[in-house]
């Protein structure tokens, strides 16, 4: 289990490596996100709620689980996706792809914008939780650190956490394709 959030119905959100997400009720029974436009939840990383009950969830990558992080970061490639769904976890619909592991999804305090971070970009960004854009704005780029998780502070802003620090041996690898 990795990502873990609650929905505002009380509900447990966790997001399960290689199996999706899973709600959980206060008497334990589960229903399940396992798919999303019909592409699996290989590496769901994080998820979030929305007041109306909407789901957003990361998806690191489509090739790679949360334990194969590394291989994920050498191989160089950007499969992931931020999903939305409804409250029961139906409609579910990809709002953008090809991101460079996404590892932390937030809604912002005003429910408008939904902020997630790319690790292997170093990056946090924003979009529209309504889908009017399908451009994500950047809005803290080259980080000293791979951002993962994101979650809203109670007093504005949010609460950032990086699962690692930039190493010139690593970025020096990374230019490497050999």
């Amino acid at each position: 289990v990795g990502g873990l959030s609650l929905h505002p119905d009380g509900r447990l959100l966790a997001c399960v490596a290689g199996r999706g997400l899973a709600a959980v009720d206060a008497a334990g029974r589960q229903s399940w996100l396992t798919q999303a436009e019909d592409q699996p939840l290989h590496c769901p990383t994080s998820v979030a709620a929305a007041a109306d009950g909407t789901i957003f969830l990361s998806d690191g990558s489509s090739r790679h689980r949360p334990e194969d992080w590394l291989r994920d970061l050498m191989a160089k490639k950007h499969l992931g996706r931020l999903i939305s769904c409804g409250p029961n976890l139906d409609r579910a619909k990809v709002l953008l792809r090809n991101l460079h592991y996404p590892q932390g999804v937030a809604v912002a305090a005003d429910g408008r914008q939904l902020w997630f971070t790319e690790s292997w970009k170093h990056r946090v960004s924003r979009v529209a939780v309504d889908g009017s854009s399908s451009a994500a704005q950047l809005m803290v780029r080259n980080m000293p650190g791979y951002p993962a998780r994101l979650s809203r502070a109670s007093r504005g802003g949010f609460w950032l956490s990086i699962f690692a620090q930039r190493t010139h041996l690593t970025e020096f690898g990374l230019r490497e394709d050999e």
